[in-house]
């Protein structure tokens, strides 16, 4: 399960939260889909109510530890297994601390969503939310396309996308290697399940470099962090050809935007480092590699069109905070914050780049019994090392630089 879990202070109408979910379960097909077997196949099947499951429990009497508390209940909630023929993909829970001080988690099944989505679900929320609590009724527009749609054109295109670009994708990663990440020295202490993030802000005037770059080399600011983030990757697995997962949202055309369901997916690029390249010629060659394999964008079929391929390298970019859905939010009478759950991720290493309103930023997310905070934060200060070093100087030869120590 994905989650979304969001502190709100204020004066919430509780009694309102309820028929606000419901209204945006009714918007979106995807949120009403469970996952049935027809002869051993498995199909979406689109309920025709509003299959949510939702909850308040009020912990206002465990004043002391009343955050503790609702942390620990909200990681058991979200953590909770949801047989997909059953359903529903979606419940959530509404915590009150005090009066003007509760706890919204929803957790939604990711067969169904991805983190754009889960951005669009909370606004459209706590829009429906502002509207109701206003005396209005609800009157957002009607979604543009409804993924079962989505699903359908897919299906539909498969066989001429495959004879169009199934080649390019056979080709160009067959004899890709498998590429792992190193792992922790049998000495190092690892905390045991669970995950965590390390959040680490980037100096504007690096930002203002990067962008600068960008423009003098005609890419996009995304590529020139790929390609920082490639540089460290390659030290730390100590290689020279890698396949990196590149996150995109998969939102390419315009009647996606509006749209729940799971379209995000790993854009595989492979790269290969030479050893006399300077970082401008690696920018460059990333540059044309993200283009080719844009052109011939997989739909996230490459798993089966190469069944080989494998990499535990995964980047992402965000030119928004959108992901994250707080962007949405607005309120005159509410403080809607992130509230943080220690849940464990799917893969055990990722790294995300986010340039929004509050500047630049490198997020890790990792598992916390694969790697120590230690290491982590040695990547992450190599990271922001190497974004101040080759912003400024791209000419730099990569076979001059290096991680530094630990």
């Amino acid at each position: 399960m994905t989650f979304i879990a969001t502190r709100v202070m204020g004066r919430l109408q509780a009694s309102l939260v309820s028929d606000c979910l419901e209204e945006v379960v009714l918007r979106h097909e995807a949120l009403r889909t469970i996952i049935v077997t027809r002869n051993g196949d498995p199909y979406q099947h689109i309920t025709e109510g509003t299959p949510i499951r939702f909850s308040q429990i009020d912990v206002s009497n465990f004043s002391a530890d009343a955050e503790d508390k609702v942390r620990k209940m909200g990681e058991e909630f979200v953590s909770e297994r949801v047989d997909p023929a059953v359903g529903p993909l979606i419940v959530s829970r509404l915590y009150k601390l005090s009066n003007e001080d509760h706890v919204l988690v929803i957790a939604i099944d990711h067969i169904v969503t991805d983190g754009v989505s889960n951005g669009i679900l909370v606004g459209e929320f706590w829009a429906l939310y502002r509207q109701v609590a206003g005396g209005q009724a609800f009157s957002l527009p009607s979604p543009t396309l409804q993924f079962a749609d989505y699903a359908v054109w897919q299906e539909r295109i498969f066989e001429s996308w495959l004879s169009k670009d199934g080649a390019y994708w056979k080709r160009r990663m067959n004899d890709a290697p498998r590429v792992r990440l190193p792992i922790e020295k049998q000495d190092v202490y690892l905390a045991g399940p669970g995950s965590a993030q390390l959040y680490i802000p980037i100096d504007a005037s690096v930002r203002l470099q990067l962008r600068e770059l960008a423009r003098r080399q005609r890419t996009l600011a995304a590529m020139v962090v790929l390609s920082i983030y490639v540089v460290v990757m390659a030290r730390w697995c100590e290689l020279t050809d890698l396949v990196v997962g590149f996150t995109s949202d998969g939102r390419y055309r315009p009647e996606l935007q509006s749209m729940i369901g799971p379209v995000a997916g790993p854009l595989y690029l492979r790269v290969q480092i030479a050893e006399d390249d300077t970082f401008v010629a690696l920018l460059g060659r990333i540059n044309r590699e993200f283009g080719s394999a844009y052109e011939h964008y997989d739909f996230n079929r490459l798993p089966d069109i190469v069944p080989g391929l494998m990499t535990e390298l995964h980047c992402g970019w965000l030119h928004s905070y959108r992901a994250q859905g707080l962007a949405h939010v607005t309120s005159e009478d509410l403080v809607i914050t992130p509230f943080a759950l220690n849940v464990t991720w799917p893969i055990k290493f990722g790294v995300g780049f986010f340039d929004g309103p509050g500047g630049l930023a490198v997020q890790i997310a990792y598992r916390t019994d694969c790697y120590s905070a230690n290491t982590i934060s040695w990547i992450g200060s190599n990271l922001r090392m190497f974004l101040a070093l080759f912003t400024s100087y791209p000419s730099t030869r990569l076979s001059l630089v290096h991680l530094h120590a630990r």
